[in-house]
């Protein structure tokens, strides 16, 4: 078998024995190792294959001046993001190079904060492993990295961390030595789901298996499903549930948070894809925690307990216009064939009469809004049925296969 490049990142200074002992293991399964110090203050145990002088300077700062303001008592994450620029681009660069086949990081809340932002600038597929006492999805975000959780501190060897590391090299040469570079054999096809949509993604993604796709469903992971766009893996998009959009625009339109992609919608169209969009699951908030610790102004609104720790609230027909104007915004942006398709009896499982966020008023409202402001180059049609019946899949189907005939 080649050997693989596998690069370590650590502060050599407070978990260099640990970077070494870990070497020494993913050597003796002959593979390459890459050290990438991202230390500052203390002695490094062994010099990194990329110093920590280098990372400083791809950073923009010298370590020496990293270090005066550490001795100054300068906030601690001011000086971290010098360190992480310098990371995130020497990973970059060696992947670029060919060099890096997978990556594996070290450490407490800071080597967290370190290796996961670097992780994040490699493509999705890469293996990426993060080894931490410190374990927090935020820092992971919807990004393929594998997270390796030690049962002690990463502070010196001992028969725990010993076994523990061995364990992570194990885990990280697997993942190289594993790991697909083939390309797609059949076009690949992006859906968007939710359980309250799911019915209906089986049934598109079953006709459209039939009809020679390989189908891939992202369930609330749309910001993999942009990254896969933007790396040419996928020949078109049926956004069946762009939820995030209830989110992104109403929610927190002015605070939205720096891991959430504020470009929904926008990379497929930008590129000229085959691209379908369905207003499922813009009938909803999604809150995390019991209908008791929904936020104040939702209060009062029609919610719904979807499991123990997750809430459902209503979107109102104030909302839905502000959405039908966004997705009408972003429409304006496709540079290849696209269609609109509204199925009018409700756009998720709870959206049908009889059910608790049942409201054709407000349904409506964005039907109209959204048909009013739609560019004239986005076919535009709506369905009688449900979201999740079987002649709504159908009709989709029907108008994916007219997009593909404008681009053949």
């Amino acid at each position: 078998m080649k050997r693989k490049n596998i690069v370590i990142i650590a502060t050599l200074d407070t978990k260099g024995e640990e970077a070494e002992f870990l070497k020494k293991l993913i050597e003796s399964k002959g593979h390459n190792v890459i050290v990438v110090d991202a230390g500052i203050l203390g002695k490094p145990k062994f010099k990194g294959d990329i110093p920590r002088e280098k990372i400083a300077e791809l950073g923009g700062r010298s370590l020496e001046d990293l270090v005066k303001d550490a001795k100054l008592g300068v906030e601690k994450m001011k000086i971290l993001q010098v360190i992480i620029k310098g990371v995130k681009k020497a990973v970059l660069n060696l992947y670029r190079k060919g060099m890096l086949d997978g990556v594996i990081a070290i450490g407490g809340s800071t080597g967290m904060t370190i290796g996961t932002a670097a992780m994040k600038e490699l493509p999705i597929g890469v293996p990426k492993l993060m080894v931490s006492t410190f374990i927090d999805p935020h820092y992971v975000g919807e990004k393929d990295i594998a997270i390796f959780q030690v049962p002690a501190d990463i502070a010196g060897l001992n028969y725990i961390m010993r076994r523990a590391l061995s364990t992570a090299a194990g885990a990280i040469v697997g993942m190289v030595e594993t790991t697909m570079q083939t390309k797609p054999q059949k076009p690949v096809v992006g859906i968007t789901a939710l359980g309250v949509t799911t019915p209906a993604v089986m049934k598109i993604s079953t006709m459209l298996k039939n009809e020679g796709y390989d189908v891939v469903v992202f369930h609330a992971k749309s910001q993999n499903l942009d990254e896969l766009v933007e790396q040419n893996e996928i020949f078109g998009v049926i956004d069946l549930t762009p939820f995030e959009l209830v989110r992104l625009h109403i929610y927190y339109p002015a605070n939205v948070p720096r891991r959430e992609r504020k470009d929904r919608l926008e990379p497929a169209l930008k590129k000229g894809l085959p691209y379908i969009f369905v207003p499922g699951g813009l009938d909803m908030h999604i809150f995390r925690g019991p209908p008791e610790e929904v936020p104040k102004p939702f209060k009062t609104r029609k919610l719904y307990s979807h499991g123990p720790y997750v809430t459902l609230a209503r979107t109102s027909k104030e909302e839905m216009v502000k959405l039908a104007k966004v997705v009408a915004d972003k429409l304006k942006l496709a540079k290849g064939p696209a269609a609109v398709i509204i199925p009018l009896k409700g756009f998720s499982a709870l959206d049908k009469p009889g059910g608790p966020f049942y409201d054709p008023e407000a349904d409506g409202a964005f039907i109209s809004e959204l048909k009013l402001r739609l560019p004239s180059n986005v076919k535009f049609m709506v369905v009688n049925a449900h979201i999740n019946d079987r002649e709504f899949a159908v009709e989709v189907i029907k108008t994916w296969n007219e997009l593909i005939k404008k681009i053949k």
